[in-house]
């Protein structure tokens, strides 16, 4: 049991840490913006910032890139109401999300 426990624990941490930091860049600007037109480069970088200073405290933030684009539509009102992000933000981390979900499946 105790053994058990330990991998779990290691398998747990070791999710945690696999987050790493995606900085926009123009050409996926250029790829989001055929879902959200006008994005900016900003608005990413800005939605990538917020993410990553609020919604860590809860769970590990390489989550959100594992679950579909409708599922993070779903779930970011929620996600943000709990985090106590304005709708301007909230808005923002779900274009970065989805703009970088999409670069990793492409």
């Amino acid at each position: 049991m105790k053994k058990t426990f330990i991998v779990i624990f290691l398998s747990c941490l070791a999710a945690c840490g696999t987050y790493k930091s995606i900085s926009p860049t123009q050409n996926d600007v250029d790829r989001g913006a055929t879902k959200f037109p006008g994005l900016t480069l900003s608005q990413l970088n800005e939605g990538k910032a917020t993410f990553e200073s609020n919604c860590g405290k809860c769970h590990g933030l390489g989550r959100p890139f594992n679950v579909s684009v409708n599922a993070l539509e779903k779930i970011m009102p929620e996600m943000a109401a709990k985090a106590g992000i304005d709708n301007e933000k909230s808005d923002r981390v779900l274009k970065y999300l989805i703009t970088m979900k999409i670069k990793g499946t492409k």
